[in-house]
């Protein structure tokens, strides 16, 4: 269990917790000269068998930046008053700061009852009674010491020890992530880091990444508790010794990651609380402080839904910072104001990849809030049924901090469709998906009712119809799903359901059968229509007008005036196009590799890619070509 005192300077913090523990956590030499904490101070101590840290921070307001270092991630907090002194502004500041963190748990303890009368400390009890009421500290007890005399010291210890043997570990879900309060280098040793692990656990010979500056590291050896150990897991204290970097490469407000979960970003979406205490409102844009866990950075307030925040109240906001720093879902944060003079509010992180335009649209408001459950699972079940055409899976775990098994059970558990859109996998609900493959079925039908002549639809045709205007790509997915269930057929780029027959009656009918073998062509170098012409016997204005016609069908594709492929040949080409593209390093390819790959020669090589660049499916760059996108999505698969 990791302990913090809190509370104004000179009120007995550090005093109390030598009484404790037997050790003095000053260590600085300025810190021991001026009688005051300047920096964090750690001592560890087995009460009833339970190994508990302490972390204790400066009181003084021009080290508050210090206290948010050492705050974040603890499991209890002793609020500290001096009976001579009452409550004072770093007291309020201090339990503000608490409540914003979320801490739960703590113990108020009234210090220096040597230096007062009874009835003072009485006065100092009401004086608590009242900055706690409405806060964790409302209910919980109150004990009198005098770390001088050693007055109630007992009473603290065997409050200590029974909230330590109650304490319920932390879960060690989640990759791997330290924020970095401490850097330093010991003699034979080289680098070590501490901090407060806030997800998952690391072990001896782990490789982990220095965030933002994404320097990869090796775990030589490790503490937990000031225990030497071979893993570490949330909630721990923890001191790492890092190989692969120098002392001067890492520093305070650094995070240790698992390289999953390696993903920084220049933005948050949050729900910000502005305290009831602050005098004014909050305006949009308003620059601050931004404090999670041990980073520190400056940025600007975007509201999400007005100009102000009132004191008191909470809402969707966009912090836009002015660095990076890796931060996940349900990460808390403080923002103080520009001069660093007052704590103005904070919350919890809800995204970490929010849109740099579009914040205030209602659909980003509605995705803030699904995303807002307690739970990965939860959140994610309400967003794939507020958005039928999915939710960004990849960005979604990661925004979680999910470790590779634990997205498998999300994805096992909630049993939802993958499409990919982009090379990002996309989830929709097997309810969304299935109800716009029964749209899609519909409007195909309606298609062949008013077009009866027509082989099918393509998919440029059919989205139009659709009214909620899906992704390309969702429909892609859903109609090569109708195709592999059999209530759609494929011809080349067009759908059609199975019993649909286009109107190719008479003499039509008669000449693709004497045509079709000629445009079969084993080579993929169908004649041109004059030997078409020659060959069937059939005049070549008449000619050009059927195959004219065949195109209007699906039946075949008119490449140029003299030249008509069947749509599986043309689509057996774009393969070849798409295989030339991944396979270089730029995603160019030239007339001379296509050629070269098709055997198709050098003038119709010219006459199929010239075809390609008009559908949008490459384009031109002087002597090379660049493919724009998938030949599924143009020409169907």
């Amino acid at each position: 269990m990791i302990i913090a005192t809190a509370g104004h300077v000179d009120h007995g913090k550090t005093a109390l917790v030598k009484a404790l523990t037997g050790v003095d956590t000053d260590r600085l030499e300025e810190e021991k000269r001026r009688g005051l904490t300047i920096d964090l101070g750690f001592a560890y101590y087995d009460f009833a068998g339970v190994r508990v840290g302490f972390i204790d921070v400066p009181g003084h307001q021009r080290f508050i930046h210090n206290m948010l270092a050492g705050v974040s991630g603890i499991d209890y907090a002793i609020l500290v008053v001096a009976a001579d002194d009452g409550v004072m502004p770093q007291t309020l500041e201090h339990l503000e700061i608490l409540e914003l963190l979320g801490v739960a748990r703590g113990l108020i303890v009234i210090t220096k009852s040597d230096r007062v009368d009874p009835a003072r400390i009485t006065e100092v009890e009401h004086g608590v009674s009242e900055i706690t009421r409405d806060t964790f500290l409302e209910s919980g007890e109150t004990l009198i010491v005098s770390s001088v005399t050693g007055d109630g010291i007992d009473s603290v210890t065997q409050h200590i020890a029974a909230a330590a043997k109650s304490h319920r570990m932390r879960s060690s879900s989640g990759c791997f992530r330290l924020s970095v309060d401490r850097a330093f280098t010991l003699r034979g040793a080289g680098v070590v880091v501490t901090g407060t692990v806030h997800s998952g656990c690391v072990s001896t010979g782990d490789e982990l990444v220095v965030a933002p500056s994404d320097i990869s590291v090796r775990v030589r050896g490790l503490h937990a508790q000031n225990v030497e150990a071979v893993q570490s897991k949330a909630g721990d204290r923890c001191a790492l010794n890092l190989a692969g970097i120098d002392r001067d490469r890492i520093s305070r407000g650094d995070w240790l990651v698992a390289a999953q979960a390696n993903q920084s970003t220049d933005r948050i979406d949050v729900s910000l609380s502005l305290l009831s205490s602050q005098q004014r409102p909050l305006r949009h844009w308003t620059p601050v402080h931004v404090h999670l866990a041990a980073s520190h950075i400056t940025g600007r307030v975007a509201l999400l839904r007005s100009g102000s925040l009132a004191p008191g109240e909470t809402d969707l906001a966009q912090i836009v910072l002015d660095g990076s720093i890796p931060a996940k879902r349900a990460d808390r944060f403080i923002i103080r104001d520009q001069g660093q003079d007052m704590t103005l509010g904070g919350g919890e992180v809800l995204d970490v990849f929010p849109p740099r335009r579009g914040r205030r649209r209602p659909e980003r408001r509605a995705y803030l809030e699904c995303i807002a459950h307690d739970s990965a699972i939860e959140a994610l079940a309400s967003m794939l049924e507020a958005f039928p055409t999915g939710v960004d899976l990849d960005r979604f775990e990661n925004c979680w901090n999910l470790t590779a098994s634990e997205r498998r059970t999300l994805e096992q558990d909630l049993a939802f469709h993958i499409y990919t859109d982009q090379g990002q996998r996309i989830a929709v609900s097997n309810a969304n998906i299935e109800a716009l493959q029964g749209e899609l079925v519909d409007k195909v039908g309606a298609w062949h009712k008013a077009s009866p002549h027509v082989m099918g639809i393509r998919l440029s045709q059919l989205r139009p119809l659709i009214p909620s205007q899906p992704p390309v790509a969702l429909l892609d997915a859903a109609l090569s799903a109708l195709a592999s269930k059999g209530r759609l057929k494929q011809h080349g780029a067009m759908f059609a359901v199975p019993d649909h027959q286009p109107q190719l009656v008479g003499e039509d009918r008669q000449l693709w059968q004497r045509l079709m073998p000629l445009l079969d062509a084993t080579n993929l170098k169908p004649p041109i229509v004059r030997e078409i012409s020659q060959t069937v016997g059939v005049p070549l204005k008449p000619l050009s007008a059927f195959l004219k016609r065949t195109t209007h069908l699906g039946f075949t594709v008119g490449v140029a005036d003299n030249r008509y492929f069947l749509p599986s040949t043309l689509r057996q080409l774009a393969g070849f196009v798409e295989e030339l593209a991944e396979s270089d390093p730029e995603g160019h390819l030239t007339a001379k590799e296509f050629r070269d790959r098709s055997g198709i020669g050098r003038n119709l090589s010219i006459e199929v890619l010239e075809f390609f660049d008009s559908q949008g499916f490459t384009r031109r760059h002087g002597d090379w070509r660049i493919m724009l996108k998938p030949a599924n999505e143009v020409f169907g698969s």
